[in-house]
């Protein structure tokens, strides 16, 4: 759960980066491209839940 009423004013535009994959996953020159980021546009509002996938780094960035 977020809690980002203590910001005051926010953008509700963001973007959200996630690694995830299995834990053994890596990336080789034979294949470099098996674990790679992917964005996209998310919404966000004061307070918010965000279930999180398994083995997974997710960055949230809230636009000014």
């Amino acid at each position: 759960h977020a809690d980002l009423s203590g910001f005051g004013r926010i953008n509700r535009k963001a973007s959200r980066t996630i690694l995830t994959g299995s834990p053994l996953a890596e990336d080789t020159f034979a294949t470099p491209l098996n674990v790679v980021p992917e964005t996209a546009d998310f919404t966000v509002a004061k307070s918010f839940t965000y279930e999180l996938p398994p083995y997974s780094l997710v960055v949230i960035r809230i636009k000014k």
